[in-house]
C-alpha cells in the first residue's frame, strides 16, 4: 500500500507559500496556492490512484494520507 505524505513549505524572498505532495518511489508535486488536503488529491489524481484519502497529522507538522478504501485493514476481529 502507498500513501501520500504532505509537507507545508513556508514563504521566501522568491517564492510564495506552498505545499508539497510526495510518496516512495514516484516523485513529488509542489503547489502555491493549494492545501494539504488539496496537494495531496492532485497528486493522488495525477498518479492515476483512486481511492479516498484519510489523513492523520505526523509529528514533525507533515501530514500522511492514506486510502481508507484499501482492502488491507486492521480492524475489531
Amino acid at each position: 500500500m502507498k500513501a501520500i505524505q504532505t509537507r507545508f513549505i513556508g514563504p521566501t524572498n522568491t517564492k510564495p507559500a506552498r505545499h508539497k505532495a510526495f510518496a516512495e518511489g514516484v516523485g513529488s508535486l509542489i503547489l502555491s496556492d493549494s492545501s494539504h488536503e488539496g496537494v495531496a488529491r492532485r497528486f493522488r489524481d495525477a498518479l492515476g490512484w483512486k481511492g479516498t484519502l484519510t489523513g492523520g497529522w505526523l509529528p514533525n507538522g507533515d501530514m500522511a494520507w492514506t486510502f481508507n478504501d484499501s482492502p488491507y485493514k486492521i480492524g475489531d476481529d
